[in-house]
């Protein structure tokens, strides 16, 4: 009986001992919902009954790794770390989802939005606003100076974002508005802002200076710097004008004159006034007669170099305007601008002078005149010419040879070649009816040709005397042919004029390196045709008009003992 007893006994604590050791897993305190400042920690805490519990955090239902205590802890919290957090408890009793917390993190308390001034007159109603970046609770505060603002019969909106001030009066004007906002994550105050007092009169100023004349519109134009309602009558020479076929916007701020002429300069009233306060203000205009410029003529454009020169513009009646000149560089098209001297204008005119004019000066050039009306353009050309002067001489020594033309030519500079006269002399004497040419040829040649000849040069810029020519004469019996010949021989290139391509030919009586050289009017080397060592005997060559503009031009065939020049056009 005893030994029954001990086993039923011991069947009893064997099976009622797990039921005892398995404690349900059981949540007493869920984490709970909070508003976190920014940089601040952030702590969420759960309690659980129960045995072996193990924690897991969630945060908006992704498993935050690490997180297995039963608090979860950021030391600086920031705008990531807001969500919904919950953690799950697992035990030998089971597991379990606590409740969700959602998390807050709010930033520092900050204006976004400053209150302004306002401007205002007596009895009229002034607002100020303001705005935070803020979480509620907010409690917020207005001031006057260092008053604190109450609600009262006038006064609304001190403990919100809005503050509202009826029927002002002169004293509001003394001390500045401002608002503080104050929240879990501190406070903020916001800029003062102030009632500015009007006075009861409008200024009004005009914009800009109206164009008056030739049929265009023209436009009077008022700034009203007051805020309460106005009403507007626009008078001319003590008449109140209608809206019609003549003018419009008679009772705005804005007069519109249609169809101008001269006589719609004058007078031009506008009478401000309000219901309230009556007679406001008034402005007067007076436009004068003012019309786009336009230069239509231009003078002065040509000195010599050294001397003083005046460039001037005559133009329309262009009331207030002013002048602007560009050089235009010929390669880029640039304007490059021209310093102008003070002081150079006159009434409908202006003038440009120089004391001492410079070749560089010669180009073309832009001239813009402005005034309120608009731009007029001039292209001009201002020529500054160097002093007349022979540029290339003619040979040293010319041989004739009878039944052969021959010729005696130099290239001179001034006035743009224009109105140069070239007088030939021999032997001191003036040469009759060649004062005009450049060139002089010897047709026939026979003895009666040797001599001593120059040529002078005439023009706008002065007179210039080119070196002397010695002359000398050859039976044929004494030439035997090209390959005898003595002298360096160049022929006018064919065709002469030419647009594209011409055949220069020439003769040279000895080897000898030989080039051509092509020069303009002033002298200027454009071109060089370096052709070599060439031996004695006939050549011709082809000369192309690439890169030389239309005009005329002196072509120099040139040895190592002798030259000769003879000109050419082109024409494109």
């Amino acid at each position: 009986m005893r030994t029954c007893f001990t086993t039923i006994l011991f069947f009893c604590f064997v099976n009622i001992f797990p039921a005892l050791s398995q404690t349900p897993t059981v949540i007493t305190q869920h984490p709970l919902s909070a508003h976190v400042c920014e940089s601040q920690p952030l702590i969420l805490t759960v309690k659980a009954n129960g045995t072996n519990l193990t924690y897991q955090w969630q945060k908006d239902n992704i498993t935050i790794p690490g997180a297995n205590d039963f608090q979860y802890v950021v030391t600086s919290a920031s705008q990531k770390d807001a969500g919904v957090y919950k953690v799950l408890v697992s035990g030998s009793g089971g597991a379990v989802t606590s409740q969700n917390a959602v998390i807050y993190v709010d930033r520092p308390v900050s204006v976004i939005h400053q209150p302004e001034n306002f401007n205002g007159i007596i009895g009229s109603t002034a607002e100020f606003t303001a705005e935070f970046e803020v979480s509620e609770p907010v409690i917020y505060q207005w001031y006057s100076g260092t008053r604190l603002l109450k609600d009262n019969g006038r006064i609304t909106g001190a403990n919100s974002s809005v503050l509202t001030i009826r029927n002002i009066q002169p004293s509001d004007t003394v001390d500045a508005y401002y608002v503080t906002a104050t929240a879990l994550c501190g406070s903020a105050t916001s800029n003062p802002a102030r009632i500015i007092w009007e006075n009861i009169s409008i200024v009004i100023h005009q914009e800009d200076e109206p164009c008056v004349g030739e049929g265009i519109p023209f436009e009077l134009k008022a700034t009203v710097s007051h805020s309460i309602p106005l009403q507007f009558d626009w008078f001319f020479k003590n008449n109140k004008l209608e809206n019609g076929l003549k003018y419009q916007g008679v009772n705005t701020q804005n007069l519109t004159v249609l169809n101008s002429v001269k006589s719609d300069s004058g007078e031009y009233t506008l009478i401000a006034s309000n219901d309230q306060i009556g007679f406001a203000d008034t402005l007067v205009f007076t436009p004068e007669y003012n019309i786009k410029p336009e230069v239509y003529t231009i003078g002065g454009l040509h000195a010599c170099v050294d001397s003083s020169y005046t460039v001037i513009l005559y133009m329309k009646e262009a009331g207030e305007f002013t002048v602007e000149m560009y050089l235009i560089d010929p390669y880029t098209n640039e304007e490059i601008p021209v310093v102008l001297p003070t002081n150079f204008k006159g009434k409908n005119f202006a003038f440009y002078k120089r004391d001492k004019a410079e070749f560089s000066l010669t180009g073309n050039y832009k001239v813009y005149v402005r005034n309120a009306c608009g731009t007029a353009i001039r292209d001009e050309r201002i020529y500054i010419p160097p002093s007349t002067k022979v540029s290339v001489q003619p040979i040293d020594t010319l041989v004739l040879v009878s039944g052969k033309k021959s010729w005696l030519n130099i290239a001179a500079i001034g006035c743009e070649n224009e109105g140069l006269t070239y007088q030939l002399y021999k032997n001191g004497v003036e040469i009759t009816g060649k004062k005009t040419i450049h060139e002089f040829e010897f047709s026939d040649p026979t003895i009666a040709d040797t001599g001593h000849y120059f040529f002078v040069v005439r023009g706008h810029c002065g007179v210039d005397t080119s070196k002397t020519s010695v002359v000398i004469f050859q039976e044929p019996s004494d030439v035997k042919d090209n390959t005898a010949s003595s002298e360096l021989q160049l022929q006018q290139n064919n065709p002469n004029p030419f647009s594209n391509e011409t055949s220069i030919r020439y003769f040279i009586p000895a080897a000898s390196p030989v080039s051509i050289i092509i020069r303009d009017v002033f002298g200027r080397v454009l071109k060089t045709m370096e052709l070599g060592m060439r031996d004695a005997g006939s050549y011709a060559e082809v000369l192309k008009s690439d890169g030389l503009a239309e005009g005329m031009y002196f072509y120099t065939l040139q040895t190592n003992t002798a030259q000769i020049t003879r000109s050419f056009t082109i024409l494109k």
